[in-house]
């Protein structure tokens, strides 16, 4: 009877175990949105930030055309880092910078 206790409780600290990374991963996770991600400034943080455990959603024009390869890139960074980092088209035309 006392393996089967132990069993229980191995189990049962295998559970909390995951359970915490659960809890770290997700629930104290945020959603990022980071403009000008296909290189540069914009790029790095998206990597850092989403290596920090956050949903990171790597805004920029012509994900299909122009950065297509940097959209590959963004997956394959987040496969390899097991990280959330998702490449997201934005492009705002028809908005202006003066009121």
């Amino acid at each position: 009877m006392a393996g089967s206790s132990d069993l229980v409780s191995e189990l049962q600290m295998s559970l909390n175990a995951k359970h915490r990374r659960y809890r770290r991963r997700y629930l104290k996770s945020k959603v990022v949105l980071i403009t000008g991600a296909s290189s540069g400034f914009g790029r790095l943080t998206a990597e850092a930030v989403a290596k920090k455990g956050h949903v990171v959603y790597g805004s920029m024009r012509q994900t299909a055309t122009r950065n297509a390869s940097v959209v590959e890139q963004m997956a394959a960074f987040s496969r390899e880092n097991q990280v959330d980092l998702r490449a997201l088209e934005l492009y705002a035309s028809g908005f202006s910078s003066s009121p």
